[in-house]
């Protein structure tokens, strides 16, 4: 459930969590209001590999990694799957 505190939610899956910087237990982190400019500089203060994501979603709208964001909101991340 969102936090109604201002800056960025990013819900990480349990895949991009063990990746993380972040370590294995954090699947959602708070960023304080201008900590990323656009979503390459999120990945990066995650330590997180553009390669492992299929899908970003900013506010409800799918995202690139040019995608500016906001000073508050929610950003999900999701990771490659495959299967059949």
């Amino acid at each position: 459930m969102p936090e109604d505190r201002p800056g960025l939610q990013v819900f990480l899956g349990i895949l991009l969590a063990g990746q993380s910087k972040c370590g294995p237990a954090a699947t959602t982190v708070h960023l304080p209001p201008g900590t990323c400019g656009n979503v390459a500089e999120l990945l990066d203060y995650l330590g997180l590999s553009p390669t492992l994501l299929g899908m970003i979603v900013v506010n409800g709208e799918r995202a690139g990694l040019d995608t500016k964001l906001p000073e508050s909101g929610l950003v999900y991340l999701f990771p490659c799957l495959a299967g059949g």
